[in-house]
């Protein structure tokens, strides 16, 4: 265990034995209907080369993560109209520089790159980085809101903060997945990977959308955007935190070795100083 890491990981700590519960709901072999939610889990194949090259395109974006699952998504739908999707087309419209100035961190990113690119002139393919797009595909996406008749759903500024007790609390979990939506190996030089994981549980719902990039002997990043909903609630509260570091004050923590061999942003986000925190409730009605 890592210095500050934490003991208890909400994902991990309610993976309690399947019970049998009380709360009406209906399972299906891509989701489950539950309060008032449908909640569906898509899983497609990874983009093929004629693919690629229309979303290439239709984004204007030079270049694509390598594996770039562009027909998985997750999908929550309330009775009330108010709709969360988690796509990753999505995205990779927040992989733009321009977009989310007010909440992207400073540009040290384009320091990382200029010291992994003279670090390692082996690695030609810096050369087709697009000047536009973030070279780690590192995304300010925080999900996509929308109601079923064509309006946005109210959102309000929050200061309330997670049940972490209550997200740890060992309850049976009706229905979980995780849909991975990109994943490249920065020219063997790193890893960047954006996923979404959900957790249906007798009296809530938590969803963690989660990027992390490790850009070896550089700096590390994890975006982690959490949703949280409580049947009983008329709101989903989301909570967003993004976190960097470089390699050299990681190192002072964690020894080298084990850092270059990090497949996990989960492993390292707690240690990491978070530089962006936002909260904010998204309401039902």
């Amino acid at each position: 265990m890592y210095p500050g890491q934490r003991t208890t990981a909400p994902w991990a700590a309610a993976a309690a034995p399947p019970a049998k519960v009380s709360v009406p709901h209906k399972l299906h072999p891509d989701g489950i209907d539950i309060a008032g939610w449908s909640i569906r889990s898509t899983k497609g194949p990874i983009l093929n080369s004629a693919d690629t090259d229309t979303w290439s395109d239709e984004l204007g974006m030079k270049k694509l993560p390598t594996m770039v699952f562009g027909y998985s998504k997750l999908e929550l739908k309330h009775k009330g109209g108010v709709v969360l999707s988690l796509d990753v087309r999505s995205a990779l419209q927040h992989c733009f520089l321009s977009v989310d100035k007010g909440i992207r961190p400073p540009a040290v990113v384009v320091a990382f790159a200029e010291k992994w690119s003279a670090e390692r002139p082996e690695a030609s393919s810096l050369s087709v980085v697009d000047e536009h797009v973030d070279w780690t595909f590192t995304t300010t996406y925080r999900g996509t809101l929308s109601r079923s008749d064509g309006s946005e759903p109210a959102q309000a500024a929050s200061t309330e903060k997670l049940d972490m007790e209550l997200l740890s609390r060992r309850d049976p979990i009706l229905f979980f997945d995780e849909i991975h939506l990109f994943d490249d190996e920065l020219d063997d030089n790193g890893l960047a990977s954006l996923t979404v994981k959900i957790r249906v549980m007798p009296t809530y719902w938590f969803v963690l959308l989660r990027y992390w990039v490790r850009v070896d002997e550089v700096a590390y990043r994890v975006y982690d955007t959490r949703f949280f909903h409580a049947y009983e609630s008329n709101s989903i509260l989301r909570d967003t935190s993004f976190r960097d570091g470089s390699f050299e004050d990681l190192s002072k923590k964690i020894p080298a070795k084990k850092l270059s061999k990090i497949e996990d942003g989960g492993e390292i986000a707690q240690i990491l100083p978070e530089r962006v925190h936002l909260c904010d409730r998204i309401l039902l009605s």
